[in-house]
């Protein structure tokens, strides 16, 4: 029975983990029909929806998981939350390397203490709690399991994937086999890849040390769902009459939550991520998953319960004292008129869209035309790694609102094709002094070919077809400024803080084409004529 539970969980995380590439690495049907369901099922962005928007469906996930760690511990943990699958295979790969394995063996996984952890979990809690008050989500964005997870595989696994498609399609294609298209991804920022980096190597570390240490002392998720599953009557309990102290359990726990007493071994269910081990470890079957034993079982002691509703009071009264104070760190008013970065379709309003996104990266992933990057400083220290539109490496298609459909924490609402295509992200503005056309007297068009709403429109000067812009028609898509041959470009959008919706597609005499791919060659000075 022990060894079908611990196969049981292993299976169910592999699947999990499998899901969860597929999503934010798999093809585009795949990955489209995944993101329908998938990241709703993830108790962070279904805590994140709920208390932001309000979300009826976000609160049911949110009350499941929450009844399931109460009724069965942080099986959640265990087994749905992919990053706590890739701690797993982290642990799995780093424990091949023979001296850390050695170094573990001998001094075991259960040499950090619990109660040392426990008042660093409710720390980082309160800390989260006390800034989000504030208004900024910036931390829980950062330390979220699937928001985290979503950012190691769009800004590490992508380019790793990408070069490796493109590796087996130039192979192929010397056998004249063209089947296999190479993927084309814009490189992340320099910034993003190394804080992501820095994630992914702090991460690793904690799983050399000591397993699964993140879930238990730095996860605000899973603090929440510890505090639960203190009282679950499903829960890992040693049967003191049993137990005969020999410690591989404490030395196989992978979230270091047993410890050695003189009565026999101590659970800490706060902390156990029920990953069952121990069960598979234990020679005589004293550690066992389920109801309290006939025996009277080793628990932790009623004042370790008191603390750690003492440090969840704390939490709340943290964020309550602090919420007073969130209107001195909102944005400052005069910086609402400051030209800044344009925000995907569906955000509405800069301000809304900057505290309601956890930066998991799906709509990036999702974006066909890669427009859509990771911000560094553009939105402020709070926007850190939010999408922003970046015209430098592709344009907002015209038929396209794939990233309203796919965010999971409502930070983009859903828009149809039609309200997206009258969505105005920013406003286009066209510079005389740079244009060839203007300065040169020479052909282009380029702007105009692209424009999908004719914003951007061609006249006729002495038999010159000079650009010429209608504000009111322009939804901010970027066709224009990627075309642009020239630099500094001589047309660029200019973001809207609000959305707002712009007019019909401006008439004009000469018709203009949407463009649906990304125009061949560079856009550079020196790279010719963009089409």
């Amino acid at each position: 029975m022990r060894h079908r539970l611990q196969a049981a969980r292993i299976a169910t995380a592999w699947v999990v983990g499998v899901l969860f590439v597929g999503l934010f690495l798999g093809p585009g049907v795949l990955a489209d029909r995944l993101a329908a369901w998938l990241p709703g099922t993830q108790a962070g962005p279904a805590l994140f929806r709920f208390l932001t928007v309000g979300s009826l469906a976000g609160g049911l996930v949110v009350t499941a998981v929450a009844g399931v760690s109460l009724l069965g511990g942080r099986l959640y943990c265990a087994a749905w939350c992919p990053l706590g699958v890739l701690q797993d295979t982290l642990g799995f790969l780093l424990l091949r390397v023979r001296p850390l394995r050695r170094w573990r063996e001998r001094r075991g996984v259960g040499v950090f203490p619990v109660g040392r952890r426990r008042w660093v979990r409710w720390g980082v809690l309160g800390l989260t709690a006390g800034t989000a008050a504030l208004g900024s989500w910036l931390l829980f964005a950062l330390l979220e399991p699937y928001g985290a997870f979503g950012r190691l595989a769009v800004h590490l696994g992508s380019p790793v994937s990408a070069a490796f498609c493109r590796g087996v399609s130039s192979l192929l294609e010397r056998f004249d086999v063209f089947a296999l298209s190479a993927p084309t991804a814009a490189p992340p920022a320099a910034l993003a890849t190394t804080v992501t980096g820095a994630f992914l190597v702090g991460l690793g570390a904690l799983v050399a040390a000591g397993g699964r240490l993140y879930c238990t002392t730095v996860c605000p998720v899973g603090t929440c769902l510890g505090l639960l599953a203190q009282t679950a009557p499903l829960r890992v309990r040693v049967d003191a009459g049993a137990c005969t102290g020999c410690g591989l359990c404490v030395r196989r726990c992978r979230s270091s939550c047993i410890e050695k007493g003189p009565g026999g071994a101590r659970v800490d269910p706060a902390a156990c991520v029920l990953c069952m081990d121990c069960l598979a470890a234990c020679p005589t079957g004293a550690v066992r998953y389920g109801l309290a034993v006939s025996a009277p079982p080793v628990v932790p002691r009623a004042s370790s319960a008191r603390r750690e509703l003492l440090a969840a009071g704390a939490s709340v009264l943290v964020a309550a004292a602090a919420r007073p104070l969130r209107g001195l760190s909102g944005e400052d008013p005069r910086a609402r008129a400051v030209a800044g970065p344009v925000s995907p379709p569906g955000s509405g309003d800069r301000e809304r869209f900057t505290s309601r996104c956890t930066a998991c990266q799906l709509c990036v992933r999702a974006c066909p035309t890669h427009v859509l990057q990771s911000a560094t400083f553009e939105y402020g220290l709070g926007g850190l790694l939010q999408p922003r539109l970046s015209f430098r490496h592709g344009f907002c298609e015209y038929d396209c609102q794939r990233c309203t459909a796919v965010c999971p924490t409502g930070a983009l609402l859903p828009l149809d094709l039609g309200e997206k295509q009258r969505t105005q992200l920013g406003v286009v503005r066209l510079y005389k002094d740079r244009c060839i056309v203007y300065c040169r007297g020479e052909e282009c068009g380029a702007c105009v070919e692209v424009c999908p709403t004719h914003a951007v429109y061609s006249h006729d000067v002495e038999g010159l077809l000079c650009p010429e812009i209608a504000p009111g028609s322009c939804i901010g898509c970027g066709a224009c400024e990627f075309a642009c041959p020239v630099g500094p470009k001589a047309i660029e959008v200019h973001a809207s803080t609000v959305h707002g919706r712009a007019a019909p597609p401006h008439a004009v005499d000469t018709p203009a084409r949407p463009m649906t791919t990304p125009p061949a060659g560079g856009t550079s000075s020196d790279s010719g004529f963009p089409f």
